[in-house]
């Protein structure tokens, strides 16, 4: 019996103390009444409900006499009525005859009490008073039966929930002879798993209820409980107050817990409230998913929240449309979208990074994270990103027009010349290119290559002609590049008698920007530069000269940088 021995209870006296007593010409007590009183032979013997169950026996000395020295009392579970029943069998068991009570010291005086006896068992009780000639008449008998506080509750059973237990437990295998009319609960926290807590116990307050169950709320997830319950009888006491509370359901308070089962008893009285994690954190951002060839990288942080215990693993699901003329479903928010788990190396399966790979470049996959904790409870699932592999990056250049130079007309009253080129990029890319020009060296002149040296007659003598255009002499222009020619940044040469604005050619050292696509020419699955659809550009270079500039081919190495974003 889990909560130890309580069977027996006892049977005491008291003096009247304001209780209601009643006396009865009759000869003996139910158990329902409250109070018995009899008149035998001068003596007065009260019996009702006492203290742990007792019974009440009041005892008042006869008139006259010597002084009474002490009362003794006997008792006996012999209906007095039955034929056996033989009042001068005075024995060891109650069951044939009368028992002596024999308590430590003698009874001089109300209340006294008897003890050792059994519960709910109907018993009859004398007195006799004893001076120093002797024992004089028994009073009585008087029948009582004895009540008693209930046994401990059986079979709690601890489940742990959200920030929350739910307690059951079963009735107590006796109820001490009064009707059970509640129960008390209390819990501690706890070092673990079946062992006991340092810190004191915490009454849970409620109503009272006879119910065998109940849930203890307001727990910390993650942290252990002890749990017990004591079973509350009715208390008819007329002399004293009590609560009927029996003994708690801890086995190990009696000091007997030894054998398997009621350690395995004990422990189910632990809990631990806990609940799953909250979702792992994932946004559709660049530094979250990152698409590749054939390949989609994922970063995520940890939940917020792990439910009260570590975290196990985390769950990578993916999913993509299915390939066909009819899929199924067209996107993987249908309920009929199929995911299936992104395999993770056993050794990697707390990071919160993971490279889904074996994808198809060009197609888009749905991605969603779910962390386990050490309970085996799984979290909601994340926030459902999307990506989609590419195949390898590539951008390509291609230029067309004045592959041979310009040619400088220098007849009188024209000195403007001006030519376009076309640059075609081609890219992949999904976040576009930007285009730069600039010289190859940072020796930006023109140079005509074919007069390297033009000798000029004069009335001086000969000079040698001018062979070179300076870097002011001459620029290039982009139509509809918004603040062209604008900022005192840029050279505004090349300038009067054109209707541009036009801007010299930077060194190497800080190309000029003329191109700054967000999207790619042709799409991630295009993997040659051949099917990808050009983007075109035209630039316009000039040069202006002053007469007696000598007529030929001035050279410059135009260097065109695209970089894919």
């Amino acid at each position: 019996m889990v909560g130890g021995y309580h069977e027996h209870g006892s049977v005491w006296s008291s003096e009247n103390q304001g209780e209601s007593w009643q006396e009865q010409p009759s000869e003996a007590g139910t158990a329902a009444s409250n109070t018995v009183a009899i008149t035998a032979a001068g003596w007065q013997i009260y019996a009702g409900n006492g203290l742990n169950g007792g019974k009440v026996i009041r005892s008042v000395a006869p008139p006259g006499g010597a002084g009474i020295t002490h009362y003794q009392i006997q008792y006996t579970r012999m209906d007095p009525s039955d034929p056996g029943y033989d009042p001068d069998v005075v024995t060891s068991d109650p069951l044939t005859g009368w028992v002596n009570w024999t308590p430590g010291t003698p009874i001089t005086g109300s209340p006294g009490v008897v003890g050792n006896l059994i519960n709910t068992k109907d018993y009859w009780f004398r007195v006799a008073a004893a001076n120093s000639y002797g024992n004089g008449p028994w009073g009585g008998p008087v029948k009582a039966t004895p009540m008693g506080t209930p046994d401990a509750p059986q079979q709690l059973r601890a489940t742990a929930d959200n920030g929350e237990v739910a307690l059951t437990w079963e009735e107590p295998v006796s109820d001490g002879g009064f009707p059970i009319v509640d129960y008390k609960i209390e819990y501690r926290l706890a070092s673990g798993s079946g062992a006991p807590g340092s810190g004191g116990w915490v009454p849970v307050v409620r109503g009272t209820s006879t119910a065998l169950t109940y849930t203890v709320t307001g727990l910390q997830n993650g942290q252990w409980y002890e749990f017990r319950v004591a079973a509350v009888n009715e208390s008819p006491d007329p002399l004293e107050t009590r609560d009927g509370q029996g003994p708690w359901n801890d086995p190990f308070s009696e000091g007997h817990a030894t054998s398997a089962d009621e350690q395995a008893a004990y422990a189910a009285t632990f809990a631990k409230p806990l609940t799953a994690p909250t979702a792992p954190r994932i946004t559709q951002s660049d530094a979250d998913v990152i698409p590749d060839d054939t390949t989609v990288t994922l970063n995520w942080l940890a939940p917020i929240d792990n439910g009260g215990s570590d975290l196990k693993n985390y769950t990578v699901e993916m999913c993509r449309v299915p390939a066909g003329p009819a899929p199924t479903y067209t996107d993987c928010a249908d309920p009929a979208a199929v995911w299936t788990t992104v395999p993770v190396d056993p050794a990697d399966v707390l990071l919160t990074t993971i490279e889904a790979s074996g994808l198809t470049n060009g197609v888009k996959h749905w991605f969603r994270i779910t962390a386990t904790n050490e309970d085996d409870l799984t979290s909601p699932f994340s926030l459902v990103v999307t990506a989609t592999p590419r195949g390898p990056a590539f951008i390509s250049i291609g230029v067309s027009g004045i592959g041979d130079g310009m040619d400088v007309n220098v007849t009188e009253g024209n000195r403007l010349s001006s030519a376009k080129q076309t640059v075609q990029v081609r890219t992949n890319s999904p976040a576009g290119y930007s285009l730069t020009v600039s010289t190859e060296t940072e020796e930006r002149a023109l140079v005509n290559e074919e007069m390297p040296g033009a000798l000029l007659m004069s009335g001086t003598g000969t000079t040698l002609s001018p062979t070179t255009l300076d870097a002011g002499s001459w620029g290039f222009r982009v139509d509809n590049l918004g603040g062209f020619g604008a900022s005192t940044a840029v050279e505004q040469n090349v300038s009067g008698g054109g209707q541009h604005l036009w801007a010299g050619v930077p060194g190497p050292t800080a190309p000029a920007t003329i191109r700054n696509s967000s999207t790619g020419t042709c799409a991630q699955a295009v993997l040659d530069p051949d099917h990808c659809t050009a983007d075109n550009l035209e630039i316009w270079y000039a040069m202006r000269v002053s007469p007696g500039t000598p007529p030929g081919r001035y050279e410059q190495t135009i260097v065109y940088t695209a970089v894919a974003n």
